[in-house]
């Protein structure tokens, strides 16, 4: 399994329909480091891809013709894939972090616009720091 591989098919692979990406995860999770030698069988992949075996044959073949993929048949074997990984940018994909870098080609990632802050004031405590007749009477009960 590639950490590497798998996070590129997840984040920035140029796949729109949801059964192709499903397939190119189970690859990506089958793959090496730079992306080759994983050989699941048809039934395999979709059984991890939640695909018909005639569903993830058609995600194969748009995956090779979309370049995303190498298929290497081998005689009495299951075929040999090549997940191909290519920079979202040059495949024309927005990144799903996007990030910005600057002058120095550093990359810095975007803060949230509002930050989350916590309430000041306990609406179930007075100012003295007494509970309130409400809370008594739940308490009480």
């Amino acid at each position: 399994m590639s950490v590497r591989v798998l996070g590129w098919a997840l984040r920035e692979a140029p796949v729109e329909n949801k059964g192709d990406l499903l397939t190119l995860i189970v690859l990506a999770d089958h793959a090496h480091d730079d992306g080759g030698g994983a050989y699941p069988s048809v039934e395999t992949i979709a059984r991890l891809a939640r695909l018909t075996p005639r569903g993830a044959q058609k995600a194969l073949r748009k995956l090779v013709s979309a370049g995303l993929i190498q298929a290497t048949p081998r005689t009495g074997k299951t075929t040999l894939y090549r997940v191909v990984v290519t920079p979202a940018l040059s495949s024309g994909v927005n990144s799903v972090r996007p990030e910005l870098r600057d002058a120095g080609g550093r990359t810095e990632r975007r803060k949230p616009p509002n930050p989350v802050r916590p309430n000041r004031k306990e609406p179930s405590v007075n100012r003295e720091g007494d509970l309130t007749d409400l809370d008594r009477l739940v308490i009480e009960s």
